[in-house]
Protein backbone atom coordinates (compact mmCIF):
# COMPACT_ATOMS: atom_id res chain seq x y z
CA UNK A 1 0.00 0.00 0.00
CA UNK A 2 1.38 3.36 -0.91
CA UNK A 3 0.28 6.80 0.14
CA UNK A 4 -1.76 8.38 -2.63
CA UNK A 5 -0.84 12.02 -3.03
CA UNK A 6 -2.16 12.61 -6.54
CA UNK A 7 -5.11 14.66 -5.34
CA UNK A 8 -4.93 17.82 -3.25
CA UNK A 9 -6.11 18.05 0.31
CA UNK A 10 -9.77 19.11 -0.07
CA UNK A 11 -9.74 21.28 3.06
CA UNK A 12 -7.26 23.69 1.45
CA UNK A 13 -9.54 24.06 -1.54
CA UNK A 14 -12.41 24.73 0.85
CA UNK A 15 -10.58 27.78 2.20
CA UNK A 16 -10.23 29.20 -1.32
CA UNK A 17 -13.89 28.48 -2.07
CA UNK A 18 -14.96 30.16 1.15
CA UNK A 19 -13.03 33.34 0.29
CA UNK A 20 -14.48 33.62 -3.22
CA UNK A 21 -18.06 32.84 -2.17
CA UNK A 22 -18.47 29.32 -3.52
CA UNK A 23 -19.97 26.20 -1.99
CA UNK A 24 -18.14 22.90 -1.59
CA UNK A 25 -19.03 21.85 -5.16
CA UNK A 26 -17.58 24.99 -6.72
CA UNK A 27 -20.93 26.69 -7.35
CA UNK A 28 -22.08 30.06 -6.08
CA UNK A 29 -22.89 29.79 -2.40
CA UNK A 30 -26.30 30.79 -1.07
CA UNK A 31 -26.66 32.67 2.20
CA UNK A 32 -26.93 30.11 4.96
CA UNK A 33 -24.92 27.42 3.15
CA UNK A 34 -22.47 25.58 5.35
CA UNK A 35 -18.85 26.61 4.96
CA UNK A 36 -17.09 24.70 2.16
CA UNK A 37 -14.02 24.56 4.40
CA UNK A 38 -15.96 22.65 7.08
CA UNK A 39 -17.45 20.20 4.58
CA UNK A 40 -14.18 19.56 2.78
CA UNK A 41 -12.33 19.32 6.09
CA UNK A 42 -14.77 16.57 7.05
CA UNK A 43 -14.07 14.80 3.76
CA UNK A 44 -10.32 15.16 4.39
CA UNK A 45 -10.65 13.69 7.89
CA UNK A 46 -12.73 10.80 6.54
CA UNK A 47 -10.10 10.13 3.83
CA UNK A 48 -7.33 10.16 6.43
CA UNK A 49 -9.21 7.76 8.72
CA UNK A 50 -9.91 5.52 5.72
CA UNK A 51 -6.20 5.53 4.89
CA UNK A 52 -5.25 4.61 8.46
CA UNK A 53 -7.79 1.77 8.58
CA UNK A 54 -6.65 0.37 5.23
CA UNK A 55 -3.04 0.69 6.35
CA UNK A 56 -3.84 -1.40 9.43
CA UNK A 57 -5.16 -4.16 7.16
CA UNK A 58 -1.93 -3.97 5.19
CA UNK A 59 0.29 -4.11 8.27
CA UNK A 60 -1.53 -7.24 9.42
CA UNK A 61 -0.66 -8.89 6.12
CA UNK A 62 3.08 -8.70 6.89
CA UNK A 63 4.02 -11.52 9.23
CA UNK A 64 7.24 -13.05 10.43
CA UNK A 65 8.03 -16.73 10.60
CA UNK A 66 8.30 -17.69 14.29
CA UNK A 67 11.05 -20.25 13.57
CA UNK A 68 13.33 -18.23 11.32
CA UNK A 69 12.22 -14.68 12.08
CA UNK A 70 12.08 -13.96 8.34
CA UNK A 71 9.45 -11.65 6.97
CA UNK A 72 6.50 -13.27 5.17
CA UNK A 73 4.21 -11.09 3.09
CA UNK A 74 0.64 -12.28 2.80
CA UNK A 75 -1.31 -10.65 0.00
CA UNK A 76 -4.03 -8.23 0.98
CA UNK A 77 -7.55 -9.57 0.31
CA UNK A 78 -8.84 -8.59 -3.14
CA UNK A 79 -11.96 -6.98 -1.71
CA UNK A 80 -9.91 -4.55 0.38
CA UNK A 81 -7.65 -3.75 -2.57
CA UNK A 82 -10.69 -3.15 -4.76
CA UNK A 83 -12.33 -0.89 -2.20
CA UNK A 84 -9.09 1.08 -1.75
CA UNK A 85 -8.71 1.54 -5.51
CA UNK A 86 -12.36 2.60 -5.88
CA UNK A 87 -12.07 5.06 -2.98
CA UNK A 88 -8.85 6.55 -4.35
CA UNK A 89 -10.36 6.84 -7.83
CA UNK A 90 -13.49 8.48 -6.40
CA UNK A 91 -11.46 10.99 -4.38
CA UNK A 92 -9.35 11.81 -7.43
CA UNK A 93 -12.41 12.34 -9.64
CA UNK A 94 -14.12 14.42 -6.95
CA UNK A 95 -11.01 16.57 -6.53
CA UNK A 96 -10.68 17.15 -10.27
CA UNK A 97 -14.37 18.03 -10.59
CA UNK A 98 -14.30 20.51 -7.70
CA UNK A 99 -11.02 22.10 -8.83
CA UNK A 100 -12.31 22.58 -12.39
CA UNK A 101 -15.60 24.10 -11.17
CA UNK A 102 -13.81 26.39 -8.69
CA UNK A 103 -11.27 27.51 -11.29
CA UNK A 104 -14.03 28.23 -13.80
CA UNK A 105 -15.93 30.38 -11.29
CA UNK A 106 -12.80 32.30 -10.32
CA UNK A 107 -12.00 32.97 -14.00
CA UNK A 108 -15.57 34.19 -14.58
CA UNK A 109 -15.14 36.72 -11.80
CA UNK A 110 -11.84 38.05 -13.16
Amino acid sequence: LRRRSDHPIPALLGQVQNRVGLNWLGQRANPGDQSPFQILLGISIFAFIWFVISLSFYSRSILSDPDTGLRIEVSQPRAIKGINHAFSFGMSMFSIYVIVKTRRRIRERS
